[in-house]
């Protein structure tokens, strides 16, 4: 359902306008300005639908969705299978950051993950032998992508999760589709990573806080993102777990 929030600003110029929708299981929130309603909702609407697609496509949770379809592809034969442009960046994306941080960031770290969240609901540290298994099935040379061809094999088992990187993909698109409506004055928020356009009418960016810290910031043409223990944790005999692991020992 899409929330339009009331407008406000001159009336000889652009107005804001704010808009809400759930995606991949978290408020995607924009504001912007734009020079009418009808402008604005057809803009932010194609926004959506263009975050939805990539939704289709790398969601861990849809049992339907193309990276879930991958995993369950028979990779007996090794033979590559072409892959979608949002499947495409995310895993290249992933790739890059498993080699610069040496296998701590890893998109193929699921099974390390799974145990994760069942530690979440039973309030218990998975076993040694839990996570030696886990580790064993996380790594990024199990995945061969082919950048010119945008192929992919992959060794039987492989399980992807890109919560680290696929809201920041949806973002950059959806800050790209407002761009490409030529409204260049927006702010949106998803889960806990901001793109910010240019400033609003008069100012000099768009304001910005992070909770608990005082500073109030004034950003554009950035983007800004947060990820910690404030509310995906688990306490466990007297210490908290955030849900950032290293997927090198998990």
């Amino acid at each position: 359902m899409l929330l339009v929030l009331p407008a406000c600003g001159d009336d000889e110029g652009p107005q804001r306008f704010e808009f809400e929708r759930v995606l991949m299981g978290t408020p995607m929130r924009v504001a912007l300005y734009a020079p009418d309603k009808q402008t604005a909702t057809a803009a932010v609407e194609d926004t959506f639908a263009r975050v939805e697609r990539i939704e289709a496509a790398i969601s861990s949770w849809q049992e339907d969705s193309e990276v879930r379809r991958l995993e369950r592809r028979d990779w007996s034969g090794g033979d590559p299978v072409q892959i979608s442009g949002p499947v495409y960046w995310c895993i290249r994306i992933g790739l890059e950051f498993a080699k610069e941080s040496e296998g701590a960031f890893d998109v193929t770290a699921q099974p390390l993950i799974a145990l994760w969240r069942k530690a979440r609901k039973t309030r218990e540290l998975p076993s040694a032998e839990a996570l030696r298994k886990a580790r064993s099935r996380v790594g990024s040379w199990q995945v061969n992508l082919d950048e010119r061809m945008f192929e992919i094999s992959l060794r039987p088992g492989v399980r992807f999760d890109f919560g680290a990187v696929g809201k920041g993909f949806a973002l950059s698109e959806a800050a790209s589709e407002l761009s490409e409506w030529q409204l260049p004055s927006y702010m949106i928020q998803f889960g806990g990573e901001i793109a910010i356009g240019k400033p609003p009418p008069g100012r000099v960016g768009w304001r910005v806080q992070v909770p608990g810290w005082p500073e109030v910031l004034e950003l554009s043409s950035c983007a800004v993102a947060t990820s910690g223990s404030s509310e995906q944790y688990v306490e466990i005999d007297g210490v908290r777990y955030a849900h950032v692991l290293d997927a090198r020992t998990g």
